[in-house]
């Protein structure tokens, strides 16, 4: 681009640099390219100016990829393209390298419609999601307006899209893989009720037909055009701009509508976890290897188990159910665990299923179970007359013990076949005297066949089909015992049946398993609980909810329970005070992944919060790295400073880890996770090429007031005293220094796949020439942070520490570099030579 245009004659040339080159974050290219001293008809534009100040004064524009060649067309220049931004190709540009795959000619209006609009989103501060003319109108209204002064300034709590001002609502959208008229659709309604009552919106995506508002409630039926979401849904949640996409269950459908959602608004992930996926996807998909849908379960994974678990997708699966949206609804192992690692906060209908989610992922974890609404505890009962015409009409017997199982009975557990034979069982007893009432509708049983083959004429069984809700709730209070049977399983462990919430909520006693839910009750005290797996140990309890005496104390105290856990408003409270927190605390805790490196278990210590966004010109090396490898043995990080890297090393599974001079206050919390193990030593000391005690000149900024300002240096650092004059040595300190050879003596290196970081700015020659070669090429990787001019008087730059490294056998590893002003990362190999040898 550049040969071109010095042979342009008769031509001035501007060569405008990167604002970030001009900030000195980045290093320009032209830097090494333009000829010095530059021509007379070249001009450097060194400094910010407005682009289109510029197009006034040229007649035309050349660039490799930058979207100011766009604007540039937008101003009427012919531009010239050295590479393949999105606007080239299309008829409108000068191009210099082949597109073969655009072959079609474009408008730049309609490119500009594509980019601008179609595929960008726009969020204005305090405001939210934005439309482009909406945000130019903002730009209009704040241009004039005199910037704040520092101490005016808000305090920034928050810097993603999900950020917001507290003065207006928070909007939830819930995308839930069942219908209104489901269980899920029922509590949930219950629920956005509550929440709205607390100054939320609440917008709700479901299967099958929805009605449009109920209660204040948005709803929309969740419809797929091709791969997508349709134009009318998409539109809608866009507009509706929540905070949070609260998404429930494991079914591929919701989870798709999730993931699109949330690259559509940018707001943040919550998960509600019901039924046990593992389980689902076992008999769903008996094919499928079970364990590698849990491959990721856990706080943190390293690259290799990601690796693993890609290696072993079923990516044609995978595929089908990507492309037809009604391929297979039900657990799809990618999406599945997109959604579980992308939650910033997860919920579960019960305790345990909380506390497997909290113990795998190590994220805010609440239990969200269904509820019940005011009119569930407060509705009449029926009266005995009502009671018997209402089971007269049924052919029931009125003087029978009435089990009502009002919900899906599922095809994923034995459950129902065993509760039949252990009812037959029950009617042994000469004084025995049921009947059993099912909804059919959602189960894919074969119920009646069921019902007369087991227990057969002893027990007067009633289908009532896919029961509208007068029906439903007419049966639920003309019933004497309502139940949800269940085995000793993880299906039955990981769920709590709403049509049991309801039931408590109206003082209706329960019958179901103890295990999971169960597990929380009183047998005979707030539930009549079932154990096991043998139909001979259910039926005492069975035969128990025959005394009407027991049934109506165990439903009061059941409805006593439910007033405590299931009340909308007391649930709808915790969930948004976990939303709202969510939003003013978006630093993740790294608890979880040293406790992972070290092979501890997490305990009850203070999470140990590092800032991994923090500018780390080494972590730019790391990625490199990672993109050669991703098994680490030992990792020593000689200045580690913030550890603002531990967390890449955690992922490339490190098994040892050493960090030499950390910042104090993260050495004392790092050391309760790596003392048992040794996996996470901390050596607080000094490194350069002697070892002994040094003088050390202690450095701060005399126009700040924070001891968090000062900075400790083994030389004088010249160059930056020269940039930053309000530099003054405030102490000087008697340190103790090591050599790297000190460092690492007892460390058991040889072998491929450890890591030496230098974090020493000037240092690092000193201390690798006090260091034996073969020790150095102990290492397989060096990571190196250095600087392009000599921090120290006599300190080394980039080249030197690449010049040393070639003399000890590494070779330099080219990657994108991370620079901010003159520091940047460099990442070196041992040489093949040096491996044979």
């Amino acid at each position: 681009m550049l040969e071109t245009a010095l042979n342009q004659p008769n031509h001035d040339i501007l060569v405008k640099l990167h604002p970030e080159v001009i900030s000195g974050r980045f290093e320009s290219s032209f830097c090494h390219l333009l000829p010095n001293p530059l021509p007379k008809n070249v001009i450097l534009i060194d400094f910010d100016v407005n682009p289109f100040d510029l197009f006034e004064v040229v007649d035309e524009v050349f660039v490799c990829s930058s979207q100011l060649g766009f604007e540039a067309v937008l101003a009427g220049k012919q531009v010239h393209c050295f590479a393949a931004p999105f606007y080239a190709g299309w008829g409108f540009t000068t191009d210099h390298s082949v597109i073969p795959r655009r072959t079609m000619q474009r408008s730049r209006t309609e490119i500009f419609y594509l980019y601008y609009i179609e595929h960008s989103r726009y969020f204005i501060p305090s405001e939210g999601t934005a439309t482009i003319e909406g945000l130019i109108n903002y730009f209009i209204a704040h241009r004039n307006v005199p910037p704040l002064a520092p101490e005016q300034l808000p305090e920034i709590t928050a810097t993603s899209p999900s950020a917001r001002d507290l003065s207006k609502p928070l909007k939830i959208l819930i995308i839930i893989p069942s219908g209104r008229f489901g269980a899920t659709g029922r509590y949930l309604q219950n629920l956005s009720i509550s929440l709205i009552q607390l100054g939320c919106e609440v917008m709700i995506l479901a299967e099958g037909p929805c009605p449009r508002l109920e209660s204040g409630v948005r709803w929309m039926t969740l419809e797929f055009d091709d791969t997508h979401l349709t134009r009318k849904i998409r539109r809608e949640v866009i507009k509706f701009a929540p905070h949070f996409i609260y998404e429930n269950g494991v079914r591929s459908r919701a989870q798709r509508a999730a993931l699109e959602a949330l690259m559509l608004t940018g707001a943040r992930f919550v998960m509600q976890s019901e039924d046990d996926d593992i389980q689902v996807h076992r008999l769903r998909r008996s094919e499928a290897a079970a364990d590698h849908l849990t491959t990721l379960d856990r706080p943190l994974v390293n690259t290799a188990e990601i690796a693993d678990f890609l290696k072993n997708h079923d990516w044609h699966h995978s595929l089908h159910v990507l492309l037809d949206p009604a391929f297979n609804r039900w657990v799809e192992p990618l999406m599945r665990i997109l959604c579980y690692r992308m939650a910033c906060i997860h919920t579960a209908i019960w305790h345990p299923y909380a506390e497997r989610l909290a113990r795998e992922y190590a994220v805010p974890t609440l239990v969200v179970p269904p509820v019940a609404c005011a009119a569930d505890f407060q509705r009449i009962p029926m009266t005995p007359q009502e009671r018997d015409t209402t089971l007269g009409r049924y052919g029931i017997d009125p003087a029978a013990t009435v089990i009502f199982i009002g919900g899906a009975l599922y095809s994923y557990s034995n459950e129902f076949a065993v509760f039949l034979s252990a009812l037959k069982l029950a009617t042994l007893s000469p004084t025995a005297n049921f009947a059993l009432v099912v909804t059919s509708g959602r189960s894919s049983l074969p119920l009646g066949r069921m019902a007369t083959e087991i227990p057969g004429p002893t027990v007067r069984f009633v289908d009532i089909g896919d029961a509208v809700d007068v029906v439903y709730m007419e049966m639920l209070k003309a019933c004497d015992i309502v139940c949800s049977p269940g085995l000793p399983d993880d299906f039955n462990r990981y769920r709590l049946p709403s049509r049991l919430v309801k039931a408590m909520a109206m003082a209706k006693p329960i019958l179901t398993c103890r295990c999971g839910f169960g597990e929380s009750l009183e047998h005979g005290g707030n539930a009549f609980l079932m154990d096991g797996a043998d139909p001979a140990e259910w039926v005492t309890s069975i035969q128990l909810t025959q005394d009407a005496a027991l049934r109506c104390e165990v439903g009061k105290k059941g409805r006593e329970f439910a007033q405590l856990h299931f009340e909308a408003p007391r649930v709808a409270a915790a969930l948004k005070t976990q939303l709202e927190l969510a939003l003013t605390h978006p630093a993740r805790s790294l608890a979880a992944g040293i406790a992972f490196a070290t092979g501890q278990p997490l305990r009850d210590e203070p999470s140990i919060r590092i800032p991994t966004s923090d500018v780390s010109p080494l972590r730019s090396a790391i990625r490199t790295l990672a993109m050669r490898t991703h098994r680490l043995h030992t990792v020593v990080h000689i200045g580690a400073g913030k550890c603002t890297e531990l967390e890449d090393y955690c992922r490339l599974s490190a098994k040892q880890i050493t960090l030499v001079e950390p910042l104090p206050e993260l050495a004392s919390l790092l050391k309760n996770f790596g003392g048992h193990s040794g996996a996470i030593v901390i050596k607080q000391v000094a490194v350069s090429g002697v070892s002994g005690r040094r003088e050390a000149h202690v450095y701060r900024d005399i126009f700040s007031h924070s001891n968090d300002q000062e900075r400790l240096y083994l030389e004088k650092p010249t160059s930056l005293l020269d940039s930053r004059p309000s530099l003054q040595v405030v102490r000087m300190e008697q340190v103790e220094t090591q050599t790297i050879s000190e460092i690492c003596g007892d460390l058991p290196l040889g072998g491929p796949d450890h890591l030496l970081v230098l974090n020493l700015l000037g240092l690092e020659i000193e201390a690798l020439n006090a260091t034996p070669k073969l020790l150095i090429r102990q290492f397989e990787w060096i990571a190196v942070h250095v600087t392009e001019l000599p921090l120290f008087e006599n300190g080394a730059t980039s080249l030197h520490v690449k010049s040393t490294l070639k003399e000890f056998g590494f070779e330099y590893i080219p990657g994108a570099q991370d620079f901010s002003g003159l520091h940047v990362a460099a990442l070196f190999r041992r040489s093949p030579e040096l491996v044979s040898a």
